[in-house]
């Protein structure tokens, strides 16, 4: 599996953390199914609807076909990497949503807004990124791995 890096490490520092990644490879995992007994009502997010909201499903929208051919090679590769998966009889049914970028890239994204509005606000948001990159200032690296041990 590929290891990203910052371009401002020297061959040294990569060959570091590569060897740093292979001595403790036993105890990472690339996935929920390398991570053998655990309990899916750990792992498994669900979300916190409100009382008496009533589900909604969203009609579907018509895209020009060359959009089709887009939409679906993103949605396949979003499948393919276990982010999303298909269900037969979802109560709520968000619409794909795609936006084409000032680089001619498309962006697919779900609209989740009428589910957004069926749950309650959370108390204990996200930390604000400004703060976590401060944070950071003074110290030699800062990686992905680090940020998942705090």
């Amino acid at each position: 599996m590929p290891i990203f890096v910052s371009v401002m490490l020297n061959d040294g520092q990569v060959t570091q953390y590569g060897q740093l990644l292979q001595q403790y490879r036993d105890v990472s995992a690339r996935g929920y199914q390398d991570m053998l007994g655990l309990d899916p009502n750990i792992a498994v997010h669900k979300l916190a609807i409100s009382e008496g909201i009533k589900p909604i499903k969203q009609p579907q929208r018509c895209f020009c076909p060359e959009l089709t051919i887009q939409i679906n090679t993103e949605v396949d590769k979003l499948i393919k990497a276990n982010f999303i998966r298909e269900l037969q009889y979802p109560n709520w049914l968000a619409i794909i949503v795609s936006v084409q970028r000032k680089n001619d890239q498309l962006q697919t994204c779900g609209d989740l807004g009428d589910l957004n509005n069926a749950c309650p606000k959370d108390d204990f948001s996200l930390p604000i990124t400004e703060l976590l990159v401060d944070a950071t200032t003074g110290f030699g690296a800062l990686s992905f791995i680090d940020a998942l041990l705090v």
